[in-house]
């Protein structure tokens, strides 16, 4: 977190709360609040969390709220499950801001007291207010049970993200993979057709072989599996010009004349003599193209897969 901003200090300085980063915690007649504001002058956040809360009493609360938002300036309020969240206008002077808000914890704490529901945990709903903690950057309420397993989780996800594996391998199997979804693109492309569908097979076979040779679930994971379809496409094309060139010299299949053909066929990126260079540099950008397409969601899925981290958690001391 950055730095406080002057209307945190003066409410928690106005309420005795504690203040953390660029936010102040602190409780008000058995309530828990947290308060944030990312830069002077923007909404000043207010976080908190009911045990209980039901649908129709968080309806009733928040159309209370909101009758009165010229009294608090308040901007708008939401749930998620039984957490709250507000947001306060914080323009003007840090004071009037702090002023704004502290006037609306005190209206919440009188409507929470209406409605007879208490504090809970931001997890599980525990009833009560337990011990604040940070977690991924918000101040909130944890239980010990809630904190003690987000710990554990937390623990298990940096021991998997340092899972063994290698890069080497992983880049063979992707390769592999590739080129065998490299053969599907080559026969679609003989009937003259680019289909994205067939970019998300490539992709998806580099994501198995990655996988199936024992490559490491790392950072590099979706930039090998993105290299392998480029790469994939790349041998296809190539492929797809010396087919060309048999058919057009007409002397029919055989080993040595593929070989002979692919090697003339890398000519086809330069040699305007003998290609229409333009064409295939084309023919290739619209392969990569769709390629792109048809791979960008299943590449999106592994940088989550391998981005996937436990929850940050520290007790606020």
């Amino acid at each position: 977190m950055g730095r406080t901003s002057r209307a945190v200090l003066t409410l928690a300085g106005n309420l005795g709360w504690r203040v953390s980063g660029s936010a102040a915690a602190g409780v008000k007649d058995g309530y828990w609040f947290s308060v944030y504001q990312a830069k002077p002058g923007s909404p000043m956040i207010l976080s908190t969390a009911i045990s209980g809360l039901k649908t129709l009493e968080y309806r009733n609360l928040a159309q209370c709220m909101l009758d009165k938002k010229e009294t608090f300036s308040l901007l708008e309020i939401h749930n998620s499950g039984n957490s709250l969240e507000l947001r306060v206008k914080g323009n003007g002077r840090p004071e009037d801001a702090a002023a704004r808000t502290e006037m609306l914890i005190a209206e919440l704490v009188r409507e929470f007291t209406r409605l007879g529901v208490p504090s809970g945990c931001s997890f599980c709903d525990e009833e009560g207010f337990h011990a604040f903690y940070h977690v991924d950057g918000e101040i909130i309420n944890v239980c010990p049970e809630c904190a003690a397993r987000i710990s554990t989780r937390t623990k298990s996800a940096d021991v998997l993200s340092d899972a063994p594996g290698s890069y080497c391998m992983g880049i063979l199997g992707a390769v592999l993979g590739a080129l065998l979804g490299s053969v599907i693109w080559l026969g679609v492309s003989q009937i003259g057709l680019y289909a994205s569908i067939v970019g998300y097979f490539m992709a998806f076979l580099a994501y198995r072989g990655y996988k199936l040779f024992g490559g490491r679930k790392g950072s590099y994971m979706p930039w090998i599996v993105a290299a392998s379809v480029f790469l994939g496409v790349l041998l296809a094309h190539i492929a797809n010009t010396a087919i060309g060139i048999i058919k057009y010299m007409e002397m029919g299949f055989s080993v040595p004349m593929l070989n002979f053909s692919l090697i003339l066929a890398l000519r086809g990126f330069y040699d305007n003599e003998m290609f229409n260079v333009a064409r295939i540099w084309l023919d290739l950008g619209l392969g990569l193209l769709f390629a792109f397409l048809g791979s960008y969601r299943m590449i999106s899925a592994i940088r989550k897969e391998t981005g996937k981290k436990g929850l940050s958690i520290e007790k606020l001391q």
